[in-house]
């Protein structure tokens, strides 16, 4: 059965709309218990531990967020979603130059921005959740330079726990991202573990998705989603 999940309520511009969540569906793939097997507390709710439902009382927010404890390169810091038991891992990429203005080179980025509408086109799918379709999900964002794209890993991502996924993110990038760099990052839920994988990445001006570009390295999206994450520190 469905059930209305309500957002965090200690941020003041974050998506409002309501999302839905769900369970993953894939029992046979043997995830029967969580991944987070070294119990690591979620950034944002130092009390919890990730993968138990998140109270938005729990929450606090912070100048700078804490890193998770974890030692490899896609999970640089955990996000839990307030009301869910969903939990993101990601890690910043690197832009260079500086986000633009406007339309104007180097392009318009917005992470923040391109969450939240993520998060609304998510909503409408999730009213009849499932598994996301062919086990992929991808779309630029209105306004933006920025490609958003998701792939199953260890389980399944339904539409559910993918519109949970982007509210959080939304929040986290709005506090914690203000270069608006690109962004990898895994997708879990309480009761499956990792089910997903995924990115916001910059396109650039050859239709190139970049997570990282700076002078001595340019990583495309493909590359992170193939598992080849080069110098991501």
């Amino acid at each position: 059965m469905l059930s209305k999940v309500a957002l965090p309520i200690f941020i003041a511009a974050t998506f409002s709309s309501t999302i839905v969540q769900s369970m993953p569906l894939n029992a046979v793939n043997g995830l029967m218990t969580r991944d987070n097997k070294y119990n690591l507390k979620c950034s944002n709710a130092p009390q919890v531990t990730a993968g138990e439902l998140v109270n938005p009382d729990d929450t606090v927010l912070t100048t700078s967020l804490p890193l998770s404890g974890s030692s490899q390169q896609w999970l640089k810091y955990l996000y839990c979603t307030p009301n869910t038991k969903t939990y993101t891992f990601f890690n910043i990429g690197e832009m260079n130059p500086a986000p633009g203005t406007g339309t104007a080179t180097p392009g318009y980025r917005d992470v923040h921005g391109a969450f939240n509408i993520a998060a609304a086109t998510v909503n409408v799918q999730a009213q009849n959740d499932g598994p996301i379709e062919n086990g992929n999900w991808t779309m630029q964002a209105d306004n933006t330079n920025i490609e958003i794209g998701v792939k199953n890993a260890k389980g399944t991502v339904t539409y559910g726990i993918l519109a949970s996924t982007f509210s959080g993110l939304a929040d986290a990038m709005l506090n914690y991202n203000t270069q608006n760099n690109p962004i990898i990052f895994q997708i879990n839920d309480g009761n499956w573990g990792e089910v997903g994988i995924g990115y916001a990445g910059y396109k650039n001006g050859v239709g190139q998705c970049i997570i990282m570009e700076n002078a001595t390295a340019n990583y495309q999206c493909k590359s992170a989603m193939n598992g080849y994450m080069g110098d991501f520190s």
